[in-house]
């Protein structure tokens, strides 16, 4: 919703005061005061008249059509689409493959190309966000239940109503986390990760890959370090 009302603000830039929008982007704070030149006369005097007259509107529908886009496939993930899925159906960050392609998208479509915002990278930095928290829970959930039964229970459906309400999803895969029990006390919990797809609870990371939770083939809760006495 920022996005789409920042985006209307720029385009209100662009029809009111083509010179303070000049050279301005979504992400600034404030417009930096332009210093005329010959280039900036030329786009005053030339360019944005030839956008105002021929895609002005259509680029403004454009850029709407393309938020709109984004933020339904953002919101079918609450009703359990994985992430890769709507990862694949979002518009991706416009990329320049010329100067020539370039200086056209930027005549033509001066809000739409160049001001696109990356719904993608937001979206999976939230993801993470949401499936830490709920492996966070499930695994306090877990410990709480271990701790009044003296065991581990066999699902995570155990732990409803007691300890949670509802079940913890994997907004990853698009279902609930990944959850077993281990013959000596501890559990495996885990979310499908970044690709979507179960590895069983495998935290090494792919070929080439460097440690780190998200970059495993699943992202796993991590184990609790055993303690070896003072000192260590």
């Amino acid at each position: 919703m920022g996005s789409r009302i920042s985006g209307l603000e720029y385009a209100t830039l662009l029809h009111k005061n083509p010179a303070t929008a000049r050279g301005l982007s979504l992400s600034s704070v404030a417009p930096t005061p332009a210093v005329p030149n010959l280039a900036s006369v030329f786009e005053d005097g030339v360019l944005l008249p030839i956008y105002h007259l021929t895609s002005a509107e259509a680029d403004e529908l454009l850029y709407l059509q393309q938020t709109q886009s984004s933020l339904d496939r953002v919101r079918s993930l609450r009703a359990g689409e994985r992430w890769t899925t709507v990862k694949a159906q979002m518009t991706p960050p416009t990329t320049r493959k010329s100067p020539i392609s370039a200086g056209f998208q930027q005549l033509t479509r001066r809000l739409s190309w160049d001001n696109q915002p990356n719904f993608i990278r937001a979206t999976e930095t939230a993801i993470k966000g949401e499936t830490e928290r709920q492996m966070t829970l499930a695994a306090l959930a877990l410990t709480r239940y271990q701790l009044r039964h003296g065991r581990l229970p066999e699902t995570l459906a155990a732990l409803i109503p007691e300890f949670l309400a509802v079940a913890p999803g994997d907004p990853m895969g698009g279902n609930s986390l990944s959850y077993r029990p281990r013959p000596n006390g501890t559990f495996l919990l885990y979310s499908v990760g970044l690709d979507g797809r179960d590895d069983g609870g495998d935290p090494r990371p792919g070929p080439g890959g460097k440690p780190g939770f998200w970059e495993g083939l699943d992202a796993v809760w991590p184990d609790p370090v055993e303690s070896k006495g003072e000192g260590y």
